[in-house]
C-alpha cells in the first residue's frame, strides 16, 4: 500500500517477497516510516510522530500475532504489504458492508481503515510484522506540521480509534453520558494544562475526540 507522498526504498517489492517467502505464517508486514519534510519541523514534533505516519522502532524485527487488542508493533498503512490470501476474511466483511471503517472522508482527519485491515487479519490466525529493512519515506507538507492540522488529526483519529476499538469488542474505556462531555472537555482543559504551550494543547485535542467517540450518543449512532 503506497500512497502518492510515499517513496519506498531501494529493493522494497524485493525485500518484502523474502520476507513472506521465509515465514508463511505472516499475513501483513511493514517497516521503518521516515519523514521527508517539506520545511523545517517544529522542535516539539516529536510528541506527534506516530500520528504522521511516521516511525522507527529499531533494528530488530518484530513478529506478532492476536491477542485480543492492537499489537503496538503492527505495521502502518503507508508501505504496509499483505499476502493476498490473508486479506480473504476482509474482502468478505467489506464485501457484506459490515461495519465498515474508513479513513478520510471530506475535511475529515479520520483514521482506522488500515487498523481494521490488520485486525482482521490477524483474527483469523496470521502475523504481522515490523522489518526495519523495509524502509519508505514519507513526504510531509508544510501544512501538515502546524498546529491547527495536528490538533485535528489527533481529535479525529482519536474519535476514530475508539469507533475501530468498539467495532472488533476490544474498547477497554466504558462508555459516557453524552451530557458529560462539555464538563470532561473543561476538566480536561487544566488537566492537560492546554493554554500553557502546542504540545498540551494538540493532546487536549486529542482527548476531546476520544470523549466523544466514547460517548452514548456517538455509540448509538454506530449501531
Amino acid at each position: 500500500m503506497i500512497d502518492d507522498d510515499n517513496i519506498p526504498g531501494t529493493n522494497y517489492l524485493a525485500q518484502t517477497k523474502e520476507i513472506f517467502e521465509r515465514d508463511e505464517s505472516l499475513g501483513a508486514i511493514g517497516g521503518k516510516a521516515l519523514p521527508l519534510f517539506e520545511t523545517a519541523p517544529p522542535v516539539w514534533l516529536n510528541e506527534f510522530k506516530s500520528s504522521l505516519a511516521l516511525r522507527d522502532l529499531g533494528d530488530k524485527s518484530i513478529i506478532e500475532k492476536w491477542e485480543n487488542k492492537y499489537p503496538e508493533a503492527a505495521p502502518l498503512g503507508a508501505g504496509m504489504a499483505i499476502r493476498k490470501k490473508a486479506l480473504q476474511s476482509y474482502i468478505k466483511k467489506v464485501s457484506a458492508q459490515k461495519s465498515i471503517i474508513t479513513d478520510r472522508l471530506g475535511t475529515s482527519l479520520s483514521s482506522g481503515g488500515d487498523n481494521d485491515i490488520i485486525i482482521e487479519i490477524l483474527k483469523c490466525g496470521w502475523k504481522t510484522g515490523y522489518f526495519p529493512q523495509l524502509i519508505l519515506y514519507h513526504i510531509i507538507p508544510k501544512e501538515r506540521l502546524s498546529v491547527r492540522y495536528l490538533a485535528q488529526l489527533l481529535n479525529n483519529s482519536s474519535k476514530s480509534w475508539v469507533e475501530l476499538l468498539d467495532n472488533h469488542g476490544i474498547n477497554p474505556w466504558p462508555r459516557i453520558p453524552e451530557w458529560t462531555i462539555p464538563l470532561r472537555k473543561l476538566k480536561a482543559w487544566f488537566t492537560y494544562k492546554a493554554y500553557t504551550n502546542n504540545i498540551n494543547y494538540i493532546k487536549w485535542r486529542g482527548a476531546c475526540g476520544t470523549f466523544d467517540g466514547l460517548s452514548k450518543k456517538a455509540y448509538s449512532n454506530q449501531k
